[in-house]
């Protein structure tokens, strides 16, 4: 297949696969595979190297002012599970993108480093905040061995092209009691299995689609030692959970068929911009970080949260292993 190659299972090495759904996104046509042997799922065949790096340009990032809060705020979440793990030290983002929970930690008092695929990511994060960031992928820089006390792949892991060999470099880098930090949509999650091949998890910058088991038995594998492991609960009565986790996909799915998502898109787009000086960091605390519902919807949210939580099936994956 023209600009695509056919791979092995990151966890297993095994060849055999079944298919369980072909998607579209735009032009772009792909497949979601599970491997026979472990249960890993992942695209395949893939994007080739080339292609996968052309995604990422600035139609990537083409969100708006109301975007960049909402990406602000997840930030702000995960500054604080930062501090409830480690004291300030060096931190290594692997994924960093515009860099928006660099410049919280970093305001924070801690020493920063940054590592994104996207041009575009490192670009507006070096010039808009003034961060230390790489642009490129993580393999191919030099990076001091033992240096880092803190590593975070924060909705990266699903992107990367050889999850296990970037995990094994990142041990090198951690200090001996370093700690990694991994969020990524879970394959386990009750989205997925209401919504199965229109769960927004698929899409094509995504490569692999990690549970608890398979990233626990990757970790496990490498070396790492489970320090926590838990799920991070999108309330399913919500627009983010009815809305955003299938709906939406599957109605945009339709508008492809009929050749009206494009246009849309454009649409979208052009009204759409990037105001970095808009966004106020200051005004982003604990209060902004829950959604504001009616308390009959929270009386129902509230008890299918805490279910979905005890049984690990979260919309993301949140994993804490030390070296």
């Amino acid at each position: 297949m023209a600009g695509k190659e056919f791979v092995i299972c990151n966890l297993c090495n095994s060849n055999n696969f079944k298919v369980l759904y072909t998607r579209k996104h735009y032009a772009l046509n792909y497949q979601i595979v599970k491997c026979k042997t472990c249960g890993l799922i992942y695209m395949n065949p893939r994007f080739s190297e080339e292609k996968n790096r052309d995604l990422y340009n600035d139609t990537y990032y083409y969100f708006g002012k109301e975007d960049d809060e909402i990406n602000i705020n997840k930030a702000v979440e995960q500054f604080k599970r930062l501090q409830f793990y480690s004291a300030k030290g060096r931190l290594l983002e692997i994924g960093c993108a515009k860099g928006f929970f660099l410049k919280i930690a970093r305001d924070n008092g801690w020493e920063t480093y940054g590592v994104d695929l996207s041009d575009y990511g490192c670009k507006f994060a070096k010039e808009q905040f003034n961060l230390n960031v790489l642009q490129g992928v993580l393999e191919e820089i030099d990076l001091p061995e033992k240096y880092f006390d803190v590593v975070s792949l924060w909705d990266t892991l699903e992107h990367l092209r050889d999850p296990c060999k970037v995990l094994e470099k990142i041990k090198r880098l951690l200090k001996d009691d370093g700690i990694l930090m991994i969020e990524t949509p879970n394959i386990n999650s009750v989205f997925f299995k209401l919504y199965r091949r229109y769960w927004l998890g698929f899409n094509p910058f995504h490569l692999y689609y990690f549970s608890p088991q398979t990233l626990k038995n990757m970790l496990c594998k490498l070396g790492f030692t489970i320090v926590n492991s838990e799920t991070i609960t999108v309330s399913l009565f919500s627009i983010e959970g009815i809305w955003d986790r299938g709906f939406k996909t599957a109605i945009a799915e339709i508008l492809s068929i009929l050749w009206l998502k494009d246009r849309i898109k454009k649409a979208v787009a052009s009204v759409r911009t990037t105001r970095p000086s808009e966004v106020d960091f200051k005004k982003w605390g604990i209060e902004n970080l829950t959604l504001h519902r009616s308390r009959f919807i929270n009386l129902i949210n509230y008890p299918a949260d805490y279910l979905l939580t005890k049984l690990k099936m979260g919309d993301h994956l949140l994993t804490i292993a030390k070296n």
